[in-house]
């Protein structure tokens, strides 16, 4: 009776390992997919309202569109504690990077906004933030085609796993 509960929470684990797999996947494409949009809200609030970036961050923030995306308050909360914008991007970025399944790629993409956003002049503000929504389409594209194809293959390979193993250990 032990034997085969014991069969049946290696298979489990091993299916559950694949779903795990191809959950971060998804995760990966809705974070870029929400980036993208955090790219074309702040060109439009930056253009209409001319707000300090303290400022939108906060109320990007407070949207439910964006709450998924930590680093949008956690920024706001360190700007409030008087870090510096870059600085205080750069770390809440990078400390949200994992929870969001953003790869080394997808940081370099975002990374770079601590450094024009509110430093530069508004067009030049503009076109960056309208450039970089161009790469992380490309790169949400890509995300998801790997969640389609990849995702299938780990959440299958996980449930085959389970019972190759449960076999070999029979």
């Amino acid at each position: 009776m032990l034997r085969i509960l014991g069969f049946c929470l290696i298979a489990a684990g091993c299916a559950l390992a694949g779903e795990s797999c191809c959950a971060r996947l998804r995760i990966r494409a809705l974070s870029l997919e929400r980036c993208e949009a955090l790219a074309q809200a702040l060109g439009e609030e930056l253009r209409y309202t001319m707000a300090p970036v303290e400022m939108l961050m906060t109320s990007l923030g407070e949207r439910q569109q964006f709450s998924p995306l930590g680093f949008l308050r956690r920024c706001a909360c360190l700007c409030t504690a008087g870090e510096a914008f870059p600085k205080a991007w750069k770390r809440a970025v990078t400390e949200e990077a994992e929870r969001l399944a953003l790869s080394r790629e997808d940081l370099e993409l975002l990374l770079p906004w601590g450094e024009f956003l509110g430093a530069a002049d508004l067009e030049s503000q503009l076109g960056q933030l309208k450039l970089a929504g161009l790469s992380l389409g490309r790169q949400r594209e890509d995300a998801r085609q790997r969640w389609r194809t990849l995702g299938k293959l780990y959440s299958t390979l996980g449930v085959l796993g389970g019972v190759f193993a449960v076999i070999v250990l029979w």
